[in-house]
């Protein structure tokens, strides 16, 4: 089970894959849908209208709040995990210029497992009636030792968390004297 909420409703996920959206003061459900094959795994308010939701099936889905009931806007698909072993997390970045800083306007997936990654941004524009959602192929990241040698299979890494820490600057320094002739 996870949960997330908005100051208006409240969203659970359950093993079934369905989605529950209940009205926070009057405790009455708004909606209930099938979101995912298998359970959800990760739930997040995007903004008033717009649900993140990644299943056990290794799909993540942006879901229109405004339509009864709640629309697909965009997915994606094959990130990495396992049921009930999920690594996922998002961020929204706004450009500032130089840099990308915590915002309301892009939208960033991550997702790891094993030695596995997933870093890509969420579609977050609407799409005509008459069209499909965007449905994109996660593009995995395998990941590299200290040196920049892709982690075997075998290896032991095995990731178990992953988060996005804010970097605002910086910089690295090298102590010449510590270098060997």
């Amino acid at each position: 089970l996870c949960v997330t909420t908005h100051e208006d409703w409240i969203c659970t996920g359950s093993a079934s894959g369905h989605i529950h959206c209940f009205d926070r003061r009057r405790g009455k459900v708004l909606h209930c849908w099938k979101g995912h094959a298998k359970p959800v795994e990760y739930l997040k308010v995007i903004s008033r209208h717009r649900l993140l939701s990644a299943g056990g099936d290794k799909t993540a889905v942006l879901w229109d709040m405004n339509k009864t009931p709640p629309q697909k806007i965009s997915s994606i698909y094959n990130i990495p995990g396992k049921e009930y072993a999920m690594n996922v997390t998002s961020h929204q970045f706004r450009y500032d210029g130089l840099v990308s800083i915590p915002g309301d306007n892009d939208l960033l997936l991550c997702a790891a497992a094993g030695r596995k990654a997933v870093f890509m941004p969420m579609p977050q524009e609407d799409q005509p009636e008459s069209q499909q959602p965007m449905h994109v192929l996660a593009s995995r990241t395998v990941m590299s030792d200290s040196e920049g040698n892709r982690m075997p299979s075998s290896g032991k890494l095995d990731i178990s968390s992953i988060a996005l820490l804010p970097c605002r600057q910086s910089g690295m320094a090298l102590d010449e004297s510590d270098e060997e002739s």
